[in-house]
């Protein structure tokens, strides 16, 4: 049940991550790491199943997700978190186009669109945060993310990368995101750069 006062995070977000995870790493890693998280904060995530029992239609806390997160990436290099959030995202990525997301696809399938429905998409999967997309000029755009009380720093580098294999399904080449500013380190916002070459 969502309490209007914590912020969560789509199922739908959620899914295809999981199915990457437990397929490369098997569910029993995932099941141990989500057992940890204390009951009262789990939502309707249950560590006696293999998926955790999400449901794409259905809403987490926040503060579950990135103790998940923390819980999986414990002990890794930031060479080995950055990764397996590339693989994984990437992954994901290719999957919801595929699957629910792919008519939203058709209007996010250029840079433009993506910066004009990125609001709309970003409230499909997260209910707190201001989202926004500019366009700073040929091949170049800035990522802004606002109060969002639901950050949380790996979550935050999902959110990148996810917005890289958006565009590399796009077809352009060479994408590169840069974070300039995170409220993980005291910025009062978080800002990526953006570079690819179509």
């Amino acid at each position: 049940m969502r309490h209007a006062a914590i912020p969560h995070v789509k199922g739908s977000a959620l899914t295809y991550w999981v199915a990457w995870y437990v397929e490369h790493h098997g569910a029993g890693a995932l099941m141990a790491v989500a057992a940890q998280i204390p009951p009262a904060e789990r939502g309707d995530l249950d560590p006696s199943s293999p998926s955790l029992g999400l449901i794409p239609t259905d809403w987490y806390p926040s503060s579950a997700v990135g103790r998940l997160l923390d819980g999986i990436t414990e002990g890794m290099s930031d060479e080995e978190r950055a990764a397996l959030i590339r693989e994984s995202t990437a992954a994901g990525v290719q999957q919801a186009i595929r699957g629910i997301f792919q008519l939203a696809f058709g209007l996010l399938a250029t840079p433009e669109r993506y910066a004009r429905y990125i609001q709309r998409f970003w409230s499909q999967l997260h209910d707190t945060g201001r989202r926004r997309i500019d366009l700073v000029g040929p091949g170049e755009a800035s990522s802004i993310i606002e109060d969002w009380p639901g950050h949380h720093p790996i979550l935050c580098s999902v959110t990148m990368e996810t917005m890289a294999a958006v565009f590399r399904r796009m077809g352009l080449q060479e994408v590169e995101v840069e974070r300039v500013e995170c409220v993980s380190e005291g910025h009062p916002r978080c800002r990526a750069h953006v570079r690819w070459r179509p």
